[in-house]
């Protein structure tokens, strides 16, 4: 798939045929496969990754165990814990999910030496947590950052230097970064007023809508990959709008979507990671060669897309098996519908940090990418 294809608008139909029993799904004209269907089709043809079903019941019985126990742990709610995330769902905060979620990819370091790291109010931050750092520092020092005029008119050096880190090293792909951020703000300038909160009301509280809306409008949420003659849609940081605008609104206001679980797994390099050390992925000989020897891969290369693809339809099990469990437990509806892909992908987030040493026995896979 050439750079065109990323470009090209999509136009999305309801799916004919099987669905998913709690939810309808869609896919995208011009035959560009919707995430469900791209991870189903990349894992039924997948030579490097494996679905592993052992290993999906063995993660799906800890989320089970967790739901039982009341834990947390699985709460949208606990997304407004952490301390750089907006506590507040107003236009604001939504506009700040939003641009953060532009500027969010690739910040994964070569050595120990070269990670960035950012320091707001006393505690020290890394990866995209640098990042979100950095956009609160400048907005506390008076910068717009994530005002769309302010953003359209963007100069590197400007970005520069609210992306300053506590040793001076730059984060990855700044160039990458300034760019897709200036489109940002031009788009929602020309298109929504400056406010992500009129994307959001032209949505009307779909999850579909507005995962169709930005993907349109904004380029560089288009994150398709060439796979056996087929495009497939991966859609990592669109999705995770969407799951943020829910987790922050909590499932209310303008973060009520009523499909919300169209969403599929949020896949990035770390859920493949953790759905590997569960047991729920299996990596060919070939695959873990190049990971235990630290291959950088090219975005859309196989071995990238089958653990990308093959994560997405683990998730989609996991979800199956989950929700399967806790009716047969007698549990409520609302029990139920608490297990979703935005929730499985906090709790796999959660789990590496904190089981870290033990889930980094498993390589992870590394690509310099603006898609996550």
């Amino acid at each position: 798939m050439g750079a065109g294809d990323k470009d090209k608008p999509f136009k999305w139909v309801p799916e004919v045929g099987p669905v998913r029993p709690w939810c309808s799904y869609c896919q995208m004209a011009n035959a560009v496969l919707s995430p469900y269907q791209s991870g189903m089709y990349i894992a039924e043809h997948s030579e490097h990754v494996q679905v592993e079903h052992r290993g999906v019941k063995k993660v799906a019985d800890e989320v089970v165990k967790l739901l039982k126990n009341g834990k947390r742990a699985l709460h949208p709610d606990r997304w407004k814990s952490h301390p750089l995330n907006p506590k507040v769902p107003d236009a604001a905060a939504l506009q700040w999910i939003f641009i953060s979620a532009v500027g969010n990819f690739s910040f994964w370091s070569e050595t120990p030496e070269t990670q960035c790291t950012v320091t707001w109010r006393g505690k020290k931050y890394d990866g995209m947590w640098a990042w979100c750092a950095a956009i609160n520092r400048a907005l506390a020092q008076g910068i717009p950052i994530t005002t769309a005029y302010y953003l359209k008119n963007l100069t590197l050096e400007q970005l520069q230097a609210v992306l300053q880190t506590d040793t001076g090293v730059e984060m990855p792909l700044m160039k990458e970064r300034l760019e897709v951020l200036r489109e940002a703000g031009r788009v929602l300038l020309e298109k929504f007023k400056g406010s992500f909160l009129a994307v959001l009301v032209e949505a009307a509280g779909s999850a579909q809508k507005l995962l169709k809306l930005i993907v349109e409008n904004f380029p560089s949420f288009r994150d398709n990959a060439a796979y056996r003659e087929k495009t497939c849609a991966i859609y990592k940081r669109v999705q995770m709008v969407v799951a943020d605008v829910w987790s922050c609104c909590g499932g209310q206001g303008h973060g009520a979507f009523w499909d919300i679980d169209i969403l599929t797994g949020l896949v990035d390099d770390r859920v493949p990671q953790v759905l590997a050390f569960f047991g729920a992925l299996k990596y060919s000989p070939a695959l873990l060669n190049d990971l235990e020897n630290g291959v950088v891969f090219e975005n859309e290369d196989q071995k990238e897309v089958e653990l990308r693809g093959c994560s997405i339809w683990a998730v989609e099990l996991i979800i199956k098996e989950v929700r399967q469990c806790m009716l047969v437990g007698s549990a409520t509806p609302d029990e139920t519908l608490r297990v979703n892909s935005a929730i499985l992908d906090a709790y796999f987030w959660n789990y590496r940090k904190q089981h870290e040493k033990e889930v980094d026995t498993i390589p992870v896979h590394r690509v310099r990418s603006i898609y996550y």
